[in-house]
């Protein structure tokens, strides 16, 4: 089921403005925060339209969480983080997705809560691909 109002189901201009599609992990899709103030910041995205992470049949929340896990361990193995915050935020775009956000010692926010819209860093376009390219090999 998709709904055609959310940006995940749609793969609308404000997902592609915010994030680019790495590859899928178990079924779910994982991004790419365009906006590199957490080196490596990215989204898994559920694979159906849930509003509510209440709403997931329990044996499909597991595989969720076990694929929440295998980018956390891609993302530790690839760029070495001191800490992997994770993020479920839902109030203002209403489908289940987890914000998986590498922390490192002296940088921004560490020891706190990581922003949501910190001031962009933005990286050359060889600089960012470097990356996607990094995840997917962790992935593997």
């Amino acid at each position: 089921m998709t709904d055609n109002q959310c940006m995940y189901c749609e793969e609308t201009k404000k997902l592609t403005d915010l994030m680019t599609f790495i590859c899928k992990v178990d079924g779910f899709s994982l991004y790419l925060f365009k906006n590199q103030a957490y080196k490596a910041r990215c989204v898994l995205a559920y694979n159906e339209h849930v509003a509510k992470i209440v709403d997931i049949e329990d044996d499909k929340y597991i595989n969720y969480l076990m694929a929440i896990k295998k980018v956390s361990t891609a993302l530790t193995n690839a760029f070495k983080p001191d800490q992997i915050n994770l993020g479920f935020y839902a109030d203002t775009v209403p489908h289940v997705h987890a914000h998986i956000v590498p922390k490192y010692v002296g940088t921004l926010d560490f020891g706190s809560t990581f922003q949501m819209n910190p001031s962009p860093v933005t990286l050359k376009d060889d600089e960012f691909e470097q990356i996607m390219q990094q995840i997917r090999q962790a992935l593997i």
